[in-house]
């Protein structure tokens, strides 16, 4: 009897054991597929900005990627000129009414106003100099509002919370710059904004091409920040060394996984 009563115990204590190893197990697994998950949405949240603000830079100096735009522009419409032709055959016949027809012409042109569109080639070297800034401080503006969300994320990493502090503190710097109208400390800034997303990057991933291909577009970024200034060539040849540098690291990743 005290036999069976001790395999009793064992059988119940093997039981329980087993319950609890499959429970951390599973909790474990959950926990890692969570952050995996965060991760993977993290990285498309770095992906937007790295696009928006390569696209805002290039828009500072009038690169597109888009040879063509739309430009919209006034017509007149073919009853408006209709009307002041019959307008204008009644006046050599009779001249009667001249000073009345001239204001319903006048009337009838402005409002039959018709806005069309077409599209016109817009290359680097036929594009405007000038710099939209009303569409800089619109693009800074999202950035704000897209910040936020993307904040909540990367904290859920444990990323270095005086590393965030500083995107809002850079961010704040680009729009005095905006605001001013400065070209020159718009870009700086900018690129110093795409060396935070470097950082993040170190912090959470271990994706090391992912990494050397941020860090390569980084230092291109400062160097086309530098081209504006005439006294920073050796600063900016020093930028391009280090892209190659990273880059190379790139190809020889590439060249170690195929071997």
């Amino acid at each position: 009897m005290k036999k069976y009563a001790i395999m009793i115990i064992i059988f119940v204590g093997i039981i329980l054991f087993s319950f609890s190893f499959y429970y951390i197990y599973s909790n474990n697994n959950n926990s890692k597929n969570d952050i995996n998950t965060l991760k993977s949405k993290v990285n498309q949240e770095i992906i937007y900005l790295n696009t928006s603000i390569i696209s805002t830079m290039n828009k500072l100096n009038n690169i597109s990627y888009i040879d063509y735009e739309i430009i919209e522009y006034e017509a007149s419409s073919e009853g408006s000129q209709e009307s002041q032709g019959s307008e204008s055959s009644q006046q050599g016949e009779g001249g009667s009414s001249g000073g009345q027809q001239e204001q319903q012409s006048s009337e009838g042109s402005s409002s039959s106003k018709v806005t069309n569109m077409k599209t016109e080639y817009n290359g680097i070297l036929t594009s405007d100099t000038k710099v939209d800034w009303k569409y800089m401080k619109r693009e800074v503006e999202l950035m704000y509002d897209t910040w936020t969300s993307i904040l909540i994320d990367l904290s859920s990493l444990n990323i270095n919370k005086d590393n965030l502090l500083k995107y809002n503190a850079t961010l704040n710097n680009i729009t005095k710059a905006v605001e001013k109208e400065d070209k020159k400390e718009s870009l700086r800034y900018f690129a110093d904004l795409y060396s935070l997303l470097v950082s993040y990057l170190r912090e959470y991933s271990d994706d090391g091409k992912m990494i050397n291909l941020y860090e390569t577009k980084d230092n291109i970024l400062h160097a086309y920040a530098l081209v504006e200034y005439d006294d920073k060539w050796n600063e900016m040849s020093k930028y391009m060394g280090s892209a190659q540098n990273a880059y190379s690291n790139i190809i020889n990743s590439g060249l170690q996984n195929s071997n």
